[in-house]
């Protein structure tokens, strides 16, 4: 079991990918309860390469996905119409199943329209990957490229992550963590990590940064979310990374926090999954 939390590991695209191929045994190693309800109003508050056990059910996923043929509305640019993308459901492992049933991978419901802007030139390049959080039917959304292999996964607790990559080039990734109000340790030490000036505060607490973020750039996005660059090199290989996170640390601690390593061709793309990220996760 994992002593520190999976926010580091976040840090290092090696251990991240170990995880998901493990998981839900990781996301069990902390305790507590709680999800984000995702698709209407935001709450306040790599799979390894050759991995074959979790291709599969991706490209499972995938093809499901394309034969029902949802898609989520979005608004479009000023005087332009509104954007609809595909609506992608994320293959996911589970620490619990009362059920006995897998959930499913898509929403009972057509999701809501959402009121953040797609580019018109960027339409045709993304989609919408759900993740099913396992009970009430409650999901996780993320925009990314169409065509990735995405997967996630759900502990015990509530807490939550989804990974996907470029298939032809693993390098190109995006990551999600969220400790949807439990493991407060695992929030505590993270909120450290990504938030230099509560370094100290999270010390206080007991639970110290592992290993401090060393931005390229970061600015505030509203009161409790940043957004930031990592350069490439190290964990994060040869592309920059773009990212946000956001943190709650009075009267139980939250963190959250989503990155991708993108191409500089791609830097728009980039732009707009974090944009949304923060618009939909970042406490509005």
């Amino acid at each position: 079991m994992y002593a520190t939390s999976f926010g580091h590991r976040t840090a290092r695209r090696v251990a991240i990918a170990a995880l998901f191929v493990m998981a839900p045994a990781w996301l069990s190693a902390c305790s507590g309860d709680g999800a984000v309800p995702i698709g209407s109003a935001p709450s306040s508050g790599s799979t390894a390469p050759g991995s074959s056990s979790a291709e599969t059910a991706s490209d499972r996923t995938t093809a499901s996905a394309a034969n029902v043929s949802r898609t989520v509305t979005f608004d479009g640019e000023t005087g332009k119409a509104a954007v609809s993308l595909p609506l992608i459901g994320v293959p996911t492992e589970y620490g619990v199943d009362e059920s006995g049933e897998p959930p499913s991978l898509l929403p009972a419901a057509d999701l809501p329209s959402q009121g953040f802007v797609v580019p018109d030139k960027l339409a045709s390049k993304l989609a919408v990957y759900w993740m099913n959080l396992g009970y009430d039917d409650r999901g996780f959304m993320m925009l990314a490229p169409k065509g990735w292999k995405v997967t996630g996964s759900v502990g015990a607790n509530g807490s939550f992550g989804m990974h996907g990559e470029n298939p032809a080039d693993a390098e190109q990734f995006l990551d999600t963590v969220d400790t949807a109000g439990s493991c407060q340790g695992c929030a505590i030490a993270d909120i450290g990590a990504y938030f230099p000036e509560l370094a100290k505060w999270a010390e206080d607490q007991g639970f110290p940064a592992d290993k401090p973020k060393a931005y390229l750039s970061s600015k505030p996005i509203g009161d409790r979310m940043i957004e930031f660059t990592e350069a490439p090199g190290n964990a994060n290989g040869k592309y920059g990374v773009l990212g946000a996170a956001y943190e709650e640390h009075q009267g139980g601690s939250l963190f959250r926090t989503a990155r991708t390593g993108h191409a500089k061709a791609d830097q728009a793309v980039a732009e707009t999954m974090i944009a949304f990220y923060e618009w939909m996760y970042g406490g509005r």
